[in-house]
């Protein structure tokens, strides 16, 4: 696994589809995921090494073949967060925060109504306080 997958959305999901994989009787190998979801196995192999990422039409085709609502494949834990890319780690604390709102919305909005866990996925600190003084300063 590349060090950019780490800790990313990607990396969630294709550890949930390991996790669901492994627990599945019929399901627990590359090849039978692939025949239920009629989507290549090299694409899942790279998908599970977060080589390559997975569309919406991917994510609903692997959960439909395991078994499980496909925003159970992306949800992120309590306890996890929504981490970012490398190339983000350089922005300041509340345009990470504003990543991560818009992270959780997204997988938020993607689940079914009736599916929606009680608690965000993902919790946020409390807004900062703006910062008088020019835009981009530090």
């Amino acid at each position: 696994m590349s060090g950019t997958a780490k800790n990313t959305l990607r990396l969630i999901f294709a550890n949930r589809v390991d996790e669901v994989m492994r627990r599945s009787a019929n399901m627990d190998t590359q090849m039978g995921l692939a025949k239920a979801s009629k989507i290549g196995q090299t694409t899942i192999g790279r998908i599970l090494r977060c080589e390559s990422p997975a569309t919406l039409d991917t994510v609903e085709a692997l959960a439909a073949a395991l078994n499980v609502p496909p925003h159970e494949l992306l949800r992120i834990r309590e306890g996890e967060h929504a981490a970012l890319p490398p190339e983000v780690e350089g922005l300041p604390e509340d345009a990470k925060e504003r990543i991560r709102a818009f992270v959780d919305f997204t997988i938020r909005e993607y689940v079914p109504r009736s599916q929606k866990p009680a608690k965000p996925a993902i919790r946020l600190a409390p807004p900062a306080k703006p910062k008088l003084g020019r835009p981009f300063e530090k």
